[in-house]
């Protein structure tokens, strides 16, 4: 494997791992969550942090989950919120990007 370089650290057999932290929607849709959340992975040793960057609208048939016969639901049935609102909540405001970044 050929060395890969991530910002001032090289990757590859030969170096230490590179922990990238996978925040996900743990930020329950609060930017200063976010950011702790990234000081909290930097503190644990994390050398980066991850977030899913989506819009609910893209990926998830909001009248699709509504009309669909129940049967055919498996955890989401115990769900109080749709499937919808649940990837809405889970989704991160582009307009925090620069400030996660700066964060990081």
């Amino acid at each position: 494997m050929k060395k890969l370089i991530i910002g001032s650290k090289k990757v590859g057999l030969a170096y230490p791992t590179y922990f990238i932290a996978d925040i996900a929607a743990n930020h329950d849709g609060n930017l200063n969550k976010a950011i702790d959340l990234i000081y909290s992975c930097a503190e644990a040793g994390a050398n980066a942090a991850k977030f899913q960057h989506f819009s609910a609208e893209t990926i998830v048939s909001d009248k699709g989950f509504r009309n669909l016969n129940r049967k055919f639901l498996s955890h989401q049935k115990k769900w109080k919120k749709s499937v919808f609102e649940v990837y809405k909540d889970a989704s991160i405001n582009l307009k925090w990007t620069i400030k996660l970044k700066q964060a990081c």
